[in-house]
């Protein structure tokens, strides 16, 4: 299956060296994109920052105030048992009962988001900086013959931010997913009635679940995630993917030859074979674009 990821391709910072009075900026090819290709890997956000405020979180329905009562004193002494067991972190705990009548973040699941449109206007402006950015396509059939496994891992940390490329290993106990976003009309919710839950429910579908507003992405999501009771850090992570994976680089149609070409070296210095690389065009017969190989 054909996975598009659109994504920026510069970093810019803002340098407080003054020219004729006023500041100016200096561009580089964004760290993360320059990872992403020196090293092979696909990072993982948390969904909390991702710009849809339903994203990530999951929520209980309960039938009654008597239910919520009974919630309460149910996951206190759940709490004590798997905190005692070793399978229910701290925070984690005391997160689930400070939010349990509210939308409860989905801390043991990263994300990275991919699209199944080739073409799609919006994503280019939304999610690779207005066209001055690129579009990674990926070859994805079977996760486990296209990611990396290392001492048993899948997902790895990144052990200092910056330009280190120096990474730890994450999450012996997780596991990766690749499926489709539902787009609904309708919140899933996880029912309570008389202390039991009314209906099946697994909160994997609340990660692969949106509003129809979301539908125009055609979103695919590769997702790592951690038993329930655990909750991924505050760090970096990623996955490893096999370089045969990287199929083309898309250039956006205002991204400048100069940065082009920087790119294209890091993959011809990378190790790949055969990514082939194209240009986005502006189609001057309508409100589309086309893509030109190079």
């Amino acid at each position: 299956m054909r996975l598009y990821k659109y994504m920026r391709a510069l970093d810019t910072t803002i340098c407080s060296k003054k020219v004729d009075c006023k500041e100016y900026s200096k561009e580089k090819i964004s760290e993360r994109l320059r990872k992403m290709l020196e090293q092979s890997r696909i990072y993982l956000s948390d969904p909390e920052t991702f710009n849809d405020p339903f994203d990530g979180y999951f929520s209980i329905r309960f039938t009654t105030e008597q239910d919520k009562v009974d919630a309460k004193q149910v996951l206190e002494e759940l709490r004590g048992k798997l905190e005692k067991e070793g399978n229910l972190q701290k925070e984690r705990g005391e997160m689930l009962e400070k939010n349990l009548f509210n939308q409860i973040p989905l801390e043991n699941f990263r994300v990275s988001c991919f699209s199944e449109d080739n073409k799609n206007d919006l994503m280019w402006a939304h999610y690779a900086d207005q066209h001055r950015g690129v579009c990674l396509v990926y070859e994805i059939d079977n996760v486990d013959e296209t990611f990396i496994r290392e001492n048993n891992c899948l997902v790895f940390a990144e052990e200092n931010r910056g330009e280190s490329d120096n990474y730890s290993y994450f999450g012996g106990n997780s596991k990766l997913l690749l499926a489709r976003i539902d787009y609904s009309k309708n919140k899933e919710f996880l029912k309570v009635s008389s202390g039991k839950i009314e209906s099946d429910y697994n909160v994997e579908r609340a990660i692969y679940t949106k509003s129809k507003c979301w539908e125009y992405e055609h979103e695919i999501r590769l997702v790592a995630e951690l038993p329930f009771g655990y909750a991924f850090g505050q760090g970096t992570y990623f996955c490893k993917v096999n370089k045969s994976a990287l199929k083309e680089v898309r250039f956006g149609v205002r991204l400048e030859d100069k940065y082009k070409e920087k790119i294209q070296k890091i993959i011809e210095h990378s190790g790949y074979n055969e990514v082939v690389f194209k240009t986005a065009v502006i189609n001057v017969d309508d409100f589309s674009i086309n893509y030109e190989k190079m």
